[in-house]
This record gives C-alpha cells, sequence and structure tokens, in this order.
C-alpha cells in the first residue's frame, strides 16, 4: 500500500489544475481501493470525496490533496 500510495499522490499533485482530468479521478479511485483494503476509512471516504472532483477548480482539488495528504501521513505513520 505505501510504496503504490507514493505514485497515485504523484499523479494527484499532477493534475491539481483546472479543468477536468480523467487522471485524477483514476488516482483518486485506486487510493480509496487501497485504503479499502487496510480498512483506512477517513482516507477512503476523503477518496471517494475526490474521486467526484473530476471537473473541479485547481484551488478545490488541491485543498482536497492537502486533506489527503493528512490522512495518509496519519495511516503511514500507524503502519511504520
Amino acid at each position: 500500500f505505501l510504496a503504490q500510495s507514493e505514485d497515485i499522490i504523484k499523479t494527484l499533485r499532477e493534475n491539481c489544475e483546472d479543468g477536468e482530468s480523467a487522471a485524477w479521478t483514476e488516482a483518486a479511485h485506486k487510493f480509496k481501493g487501497g485504503a479499502a483494503m487496510i480498512r483506512a476509512e477517513k482516507l477512503r471516504a476523503l477518496c471517494e470525496q475526490a474521486q467526484r472532483m473530476e471537473d473541479a477548480p485547481a484551488k478545490d482539488r488541491q485543498g482536497m490533496l492537502e486533506k489527503i495528504l493528512a490522512s495518509y501521513n496519519e495511516v503511514k505513520s500507524f503502519l511504520s
């Protein structure tokens, strides 16, 4: 989960821009699945919200990414 997460976070960062982004949606979907497998419910719920932000403005995606990163860091600390 942790190794794959770094690639997903990179994709989310690269797609924090205005306009439609299938890459953002796909990355959020992947992250949601990984979070669900390890029962990281808060992270899973955030990724579910992010998955619905395909055509959201950049500032909204950036805000969501910050929330996802905070939750991911909590999960990462717990798993380490």
